[in-house]
């Protein structure tokens, strides 16, 4: 019966793997919170889609083998690989050092497009979006009193109550439009 870190230790794992490995119930110790090195085998054979049992020590290329993805990356380059949270992946050292690589290049694609103005921050689109909503609004409601300036005083009154209803109608109109529309997020 083993403990958690001598666990680790005898799988070439690191302690937290362990812990993970734990809380996701791919592992389970016996009532006094032991392993028993042949079962957590069989456990994460089972449960990680090993064909020999156990897992990877660290640098080596396991057993474990990851179905390939539909789509191909496109920031990345081809050769990296991909390690997705929640998903095992057994890949040398070497490899993921071209993942870090190519995610830092990404990123680094990301900030330089986003600085070029190629793309733009969807929060900022939002709030200039709303910003420009309630300026349009403004304007738009400002009309009646405009208007109604230039007719004569006995139909000021009346005409701009209608215009004011009428113009609060097609936006209140317009707004449910717009939350209805399937592109309204």
């Amino acid at each position: 019966m083993l403990g958690p870190s001598a666990l680790a230790a005898a799988l070439g794992i690191s302690r937290q793997m362990v812990y993970q490995y734990r809380s996701e119930g791919k592992i389970t110790p016996d009532a006094s919170g032991q392993y028993d090195l042949d079962t957590v085998r069989q456990q994460l054979a089972r449960n990680l889609g090993a064909k020999k049992g156990g897992v990877p020590r660290r640098g080596e290329r396991g057993t474990v083998e990851v179905p390939q993805r539909k789509q191909p990356v496109r920031e990345a380059p081809r050769e990296s690989a991909r390690v997705q949270p929640g998903r095992f992946d057994a890949v040398s050292k070497a490899d993921l050092e071209k993942a870090a690589l190519a995610e830092k290049i990404r990123k680094e694609k990301r900030a330089n497009d986003l600085a070029d103005g190629k793309i733009i921050n969807a929060e900022e689109a939002a709030i200039a979006w709303a910003e420009a909503g309630v300026k349009w609004r403004d304007a738009f409601l400002g009309l009646p009193a405009a208007v109604c300036n230039r007719l004569p005083a006995e139909w000021r009154r009346e005409v701009s109550a209608a215009i004011e209803d009428e113009s609060r109608r097609r936006l209140a109109a317009l707004s449910d439009e717009i939350r209805c529309s399937p592109t309204a997020a």
